[in-house]
Parts: structure tokens; C-alpha cells; sequence
């Protein structure tokens, strides 16, 4: 952004009230703002509207894209020299320059200010982007106020040699309300003589504050600049960095900065009085900045002197203990009352009082906490021990669902008194369910639980068997058949007397002789007229006669009889 006055430069504007004003066309034979002063800069302007006595003359800027101007500073109005309320009509805006900006510039020329004129007081403004120029050249010291002092060289101003120097800008309201001066070094004696800033002529201090600079001095393009507003100092030194009193000093007719043998005092911001030394005035609080020396104090014994907010006490001493109950506090006895000690045994005992709700406590402090405010949200995880859980003091009430689990109860600590009463005659079960849930069967007279790898059936035993409440088991008659019996399971001593008959033993049982019973000896078995088996009064040595008979003894008699007789017989003969 820069500040730009331009030749016929003339608009139109429709814009009503005190608000920003939007430009409708440069007028004919004029040029817009945008062409003649350029986006985003500066210029004066003045607004008419014919027919009216409404007028406005101020400094504007204008938009990123030249379509409006605001009305950053008013200078001179139809309304007491303030913004004007426009009214409804077509207005023209001009660029110009306030009479109470002009100043009249010597023969020197149009970009420079004869530095010894009375009337540089007029102060023209230069910009940032368009500062005074000042033409630096270097000499031999003539009629200098350094003169036989320092170098024996000068610096001289637009021709002027070592002249002092009038500075301008009495404000920083804008970004650009500073006066620019641009001190031209270009000039080759400039060689070797960089010109500086300093509070002080014999440069122990330098200033840098809105300095800037470029080049090398004796250079193309080479300069320093400065832009001075009420900030500056009003005294500053401008001097050969490298050689001594070879310039000489500038005031800043706007600062509130008093440069006091290198210290810079401020005025202050608001207004008030200043005191001297010795001054009968009064030196207010808003007077003073910074710290008073302890030398300069007194005891203050005056009640109300002092107000609470101006103790400080950062900078005292730790009580390096623990505070006790005799140690003192100041307190207000009362809003805007007496200051008064009191020792900390009454803070303790106020803040005791003040506690209500969860817990009491008494002047001593000890706290009481009330009954049933200890919650859940409370308690920490894990916070209570069996130590702390009194007998029989748990029960359905004191406890959510699923909050207690196994690993909330310690091995072995849960007797059959603590599990809750079921109905008579039942037993605690879990079937064969994912959650683990135990449940309670009924069990009735006779009856016995049974698994089927599902869950448990409460059923009394049938068929077969039967069993009593007292638990004997009764096998039914007839129940007990030949598959159920394993081999070899019935023995002598199971049978009964004569319960084995002929019909018992299957055919083909090929029972052998040593399962017979032991007869007499040497004698043979015989059945009788009833098919029963007996010992016969035949011997073996009787039955041994008939080893090798092979056909009827009687036969084989009859027919050895025949043959004897018939041999006796035929001897008689």
C-alpha cells in the first residue's frame, strides 16, 4: 500500500450515509481511481453532490480492486469536519490536496526539501513507497558545529552542510501514518561514510527503531531510511558510523519520547500532570512505573493507605515450615472493613463450618462422612478388603446384578448358610447351558437325579428294578434272564436244592465224567424201571468179562451148549 496523488482523477458515486464509498465510473475526460492511484493505496480525496452543501475532503484507501475507497481519515466536512451522512443523489469523488497538507517546496526541486527554510515546518509527508529525498554528498568541514572535532570531513544535506534537521509525523494510527526520510548515499564522496542513527553525538547509543538501509554507501541505489512517528525520539544524532562528528542532530516535533543524555523518557499515554523536583504537586499512582527504591519509602502507618491488590509478595521470603495454627493472616473484618490479624486456628475452623453435604467436620476437623453418601462411583476398583466388609452385612440391597464374581471372593469362604433357601426337596443343578446358570430340581420320594449329557432329569427307578426311599433295591420276579447273566456267574451255592433238572441242561451239554458225582468203587451205573441212574451191584472186574464180546453172551452160550451135546452125545453114541 502507498500513499498516490494523481492528476484528473474523477469519479461518480450513488453511496448514501457514512459508510464506504462505491465508485461508479471515472467521469468523462477524467481517469478512475484505479488507474490514476492503483489497488490497495492511498490518496486524498473530496465528495460533492451538486444542488447541496454536502461536501467531505479526507485521506481514503482503496480497495484490492479499485471498486471502493474508505473513509479512513476525515479532514475537513460539511458536518463539523466528520464523516457526512450522505444523501440520495450521484455524487463526485476527486482526488486532491487538502489545503492543510500543502506545503511550498523551495527551487531546489519537486522531490526535495530545502532542509534550512523556515518553512519546513509545514512538514510534507513522504510515504514508505515515496519518502522525502534527502541528497547525502561528503566535504571538507567549512563552518561546521563539530568543527576541529572528529573528522575533518561533512556531511551535507540538499548542498547545506550538517544542517539540523526538522523531523514530522506526530502519530502511529495507521500502518502507514509514519514520514518517511530517505537520506541518498548514491553520490560516490558518500565512499566509506555510512550514515546512522544515534541518541547521542558521539554515538555511544545507537537508534534503529523504523531504520532501514541499502547499499553500500558511495553506491548506486545506496540510502537509509527512517520513519518517524510520535514514537521517535525527539532528538536524534545522524552520524558516520565509521568517523566521528561528521553530522550533526534532527527533531521530531510530534514525540513523546524525550531522549535525556541517552535515557528516553515516555510521556504518558493518558491524561495527567507531570511533577518535578521540588514541585508541590501531587504524584498520583498513575504517575509512577516501575519500582520505588526502598530509600525513597517510609513506614506507611496511615490506615487505608495500602490496598490488598498492591502487596507483593513473590519476591519475600518462604516461611521455610509448615504453617501452624498460631501463625497470622491479615483479613478485611468485613467487606470494606478493618484490616485485622487472625491467626490460622479460625481459618480451620471457618472452613470446617463451611462443609456440608457427603461430610461434617468438626472445629477440630475431624470428619464425619454421613450415612449412605459413600456411592459406587466413589469407590475405587479393588477399594474394599474383606477386613473392611462387616458380618452379615452384605445381602441382595448392597450389591448390583453380576458385580461380584469369583475373583471378588476369596477360596473357601462361602458356607452353605450364605447360599440363598429353595424350595423344599430340591437340588442345585446347571444344565448344559452356555451361560452356566445354576437351577433347582425338584426331587420327590423315590426319586434320583439323571444326566443325558444335556442337562438332569428328577425320575424314580421302574422296570426291573425299584428302590425304596431308604434306598434299597428290589429286582422284580422274573426280571433276571439267561443274557444278563455272565458266564461262570452262578455257582452251587446259588442254586437251590434240586432246582437243576433235565430240562435245565441243554441237549448236547456233553457233561463230563468228572462233573459226576463219585460212586462206590469198582462198581457200574444203572437205570431202573424209572429211567433214574444208579450204582449197580455189577462190579468192573464182573463187567470186565465182557471185553471182546462182539455178539449175544446167551447166544454164543446156546450155541456152545448145542455143540456139547451133540459132542457128548456122539461120544455116548
Amino acid at each position: 500500500m502507498a500513499f498516490v496523488i494523481n492528476d484528473r482523477v474523477k469519479e461518480t458515486t450513488t453511496t448514501t450515509g457514512t459508510g464506504t464509498f462505491t465508485l461508479g465510473g471515472a467521469v468523462t475526460g477524467f481517469e478512475t481511481f484505479g488507474t490514476g492511484v492503483g489497488n490497495s493505496n492511498t490518496t486524498y480525496y473530496a465528495v460533492t453532490l451538486p444542488g447541496s452543501t454536502e461536501f467531505e475532503v479526507g485521506l481514503g484507501t482503496l480497495s484490492s480492486d479499485s471498486s471502493t475507497i474508505a473513509r479512513t481519515t476525515i479532514i475537513s466536512s460539511s458536518n463539523s469536519d466528520s464523516a457526512v451522512n450522505f444523501s440520495a443523489g450521484t455524487k463526485t469523488i476527486f482526488c486532491t490536496i487538502p489545503a492543510s497538507k500543502s506545503v511550498l517546496l523551495s527551487d531546489v526541486g519537486a522531490s526535495t526539501l530545502n532542509l534550512s527554510s523556515a518553512d519546513t515546518h509545514a512538514g510534507r509527508y513522504g510515504s514508505s513507497s515515496s519518502p522525502i529525498i534527502i541528497k547525502v554528498t561528503v566535504a571538507s568541514k567549512s563552518a561546521h558545529p563539530y568543527q576541529g572535532d572528529g573528522s575533518g570531513n561533512a556531511y551535507y544535506l540538499n548542498g547545506i552542510e550538517a544542517p539540523a534537521l526538522t523531523f514530522h509525523g506526530v502519530d502511529n494510527t495507521t500502518s502507514d501514518s509514519g514520514y518517511y526520510y530517505r537520506f541518498d548515499q548514491s553520490d560516490s564522496s558518500n565512499s566509506g561514510h555510512p550514515l546512522r542513527f544515534y541518541l547521542d553525538a558521539d554515538k555511544t547509543t545507537s537508534y534503529t527503531t523504523g531504520v532501514t538501509t541499502n547499499g553500500t554507501a558511495g553506491s548506486s541505489g545506496a540510502y537509509t531510511q527512517i520513519d518517524v512517528d510520535e514514537d521517535t525520539p525527539n532528538i536524534l544524532y545522524y552520524q558516520c558510523s565509521s568517523h566521528a562528528y561528521m553530522g550533526n542532530y534532527g527533531i521530531t516535533l510530534g514525540s513523546n519520547k524525550i531522549n535525556h543524555t541517552e535515557a528516553l523518557i515516555s510521556f504518558p499515554t493518558t491524561t495527567g500532570t507531570l511533577v518535578g523536583t521540588g514541585d508541590t504537586g501531587s504524584v498520583t499512582n498513575d504517575m509512577l512505573a516501575g519500582s520505588i527504591a526502598d530509600s525513597k519509602l517510609s513506614t506507611i502507618s496511615t490506615a487505608g493507605k495500602v490496598e490488598l491488590g498492591a502487596l507483593e509478595i513473590d519476591g519475600a521470603s518462604d516461611v521455610g515450615e509448615d504453617l501452624v495454627d498460631a501463625d497470622l493472616i491479615i483479613v478485611d473484618n468485613g467487606a470494606n472493613g478493618t484490616e485485622v490479624k487472625s491467626t490460622l486456628t479460625r481459618v480451620k475452623k471457618y472452613i470446617y463450618s463451611a462443609m456440608s453435604g457427603d461430610a461434617t467436620a468438626s472445629d477440630s476437623g475431624a470428619l464425619t462422612i454421613a450415612n449412605t453418601s459413600v456411592e459406587t462411583a466413589m469407590i475405587a476398583a479393588d477399594a474394599v478388603t474383606g477386613d473392611k466388609i462387616a458380618d452379615d452385612a452384605i445381602n441382595s440391597e448392597h450389591y448390583t446384578d453380576g458385580s461380584i464374581d469369583t475373583a471378588h471372593i476369596a477360596d473357601a469362604q462361602v458356607t452353605l448358610a450364605k447360599i440363598a433357601d429353595q424350595v423344599a426337596n430340591t437340588v442345585l443343578v446347571r444344565d448344559a447351558n452356555s451361560a452356566g446358570v445354576v437351577s433347582a430340581k425338584a426331587v420327590t420320594d423315590t426319586q434320583i437325579l439323571i444326566g443325558d449329557g444335556t442337562g438332569f432329569t428328577a425320575a424314580a427307578l421302574s422296570g426291573d428294578v425299584t428302590m425304596t426311599n431308604a434306598g434299597a433295591v428290589t429286582i422284580a420276579n422274573g426280571a433276571v434272564e439267561n443274557a444278563m447273566l455272565a458266564d461262570d456267574a452262578v455257582g452251587a451255592d446259588e442254586l437251590a436244592a434240586n432246582a437243576v433238572v433235565n430240562a435245565s441242561i441243554a441237549s448236547g451239554a456233553a457233561i463230563e465224567f468228572s462233573k459226576m458225582e463219585n460212586l462206590t468203587a469198582s462198581r457200574a451205573l444203572v437205570s431202573d424201571t424209572n429211567g433214574d441212574v444208579s450204582v449197580s451191584a455189577v462190579t468192573s472186574t464182573e463187567i470186565g468179562y465182557l471185553d471182546g464180546v462182539t455178539s449175544a453172551v446167551q447166544t454164543q452160550i446156546d450155541a456152545k451148549a448145542g455143540k456139547g451135546f451133540a459132542v457128548a452125545m456122539a461120544i455116548a453114541l
